[in-house]
């Protein structure tokens, strides 16, 4: 939605044949003001600049928080709606379907009616501190393997420290699941 918040004044025209073209200046800013620059052309021939100024106001159906979500706490199929939403910032931030969150839960508490956005979920906790872990690792196409201890929480995909349990030594890997980090 496109909202006049500041008109060029009056401009008086020559007669003759009139042709305008109207520009944005780099990129549309969703939820703050833009600014239109006008040119105005008399007989093909440049006669007048003005510049006006809009509100840009995009809608889309976004995810909403249909109750308080708290951190790190699974998200139920019913703790969230989609309803329609003003964007703002124009980034493609805001999650639009349940598939989105789907397993992941809140890095931070979220109250009810916030849109979720993508930076507001992560991964959840699968590996805690002392757990048991396989410790795995790749080199020139041949796979080992050895038992460690993580030595901090970790979340799929997020990097954690393990101690592996027969040398002691202390080794950093990537979480794959809840029971095996890759070392490398």
């Amino acid at each position: 939605m496109l909202t006049l918040v500041n008109a060029p004044g009056t401009i008086r025209l020559p007669a003759g044949s009139l042709r305008y073209e109207a520009g944005i200046p780099g990129q549309i800013r969703y939820g703050g003001v833009q600014p239109v620059h006008i040119r105005i052309y008399v007989n093909e021939k440049l006669y007048r600049r003005a510049i006006c100024y809009y509100r840009v106001q995009v809608f889309e159906k976004v995810l909403v928080a249909g109750m308080d979500l708290g951190l790190e706490k699974a998200i139920a199929p019913n703790a969230v709606r989609v309803e329609e939403r003003e964007i703002a910032g124009g980034q493609g931030r805001y999650l639009e379907k349940y598939e989105d969150i789907a397993g992941r839960v809140p890095i931070r508490y979220i109250h009810m009616g916030q849109p979720l956005e993508q930076n507001m979920l992560q991964n959840p906790v699968v590996i805690h501190s002392g757990a048991p872990v396989k410790l795995v690792t790749n080199y020139k196409g041949i796979q080992v393997s050895a038992e460690g201890i993580a030595m901090q929480k970790g979340r799929v995909g997020g990097r954690i420290k393990v101690r592996n349990a027969h040398s002691s030594r202390i080794l950093q890997g990537k979480v794959i699941d809840a029971s095996t980090v890759e070392i490398g």
